[in-house]
């Protein structure tokens, strides 16, 4: 007699981002960056959101974002 262990894990989908810059779309990771305020966030007001660091500056160089801070974290995930 055998027996077969199964295991599965749930994996939550994860949600898929749009570079403001680029077009280009993909799941947050290293390089991804955000613009605005989590007061933006709960307003439901559009975020700029750039892919990569040369989409970052871009955005700046063509008018899009004034220099501002940008926060590396997932828009709406707040520091603990």
């Amino acid at each position: 007699m055998s027996i077969e262990v199964v295991t599965e894990t749930y994996r939550k989908p994860r949600r898929v981002w749009e570079c403001a810059v680029c077009h280009c779309e993909g799941n947050w990771g290293r390089g991804w960056t955000w613009y605005g305020s989590d007061h933006d966030i709960e307003e439901g007001e559009t975020l700029l959101i750039a892919c990569s660091k040369e989409c970052a500056i871009k955005s700046q160089q063509i008018g899009m974002i004034k220099k501002l801070k940008p926060k590396n974290r997932r828009p709406g995930v707040h520091k603990s």
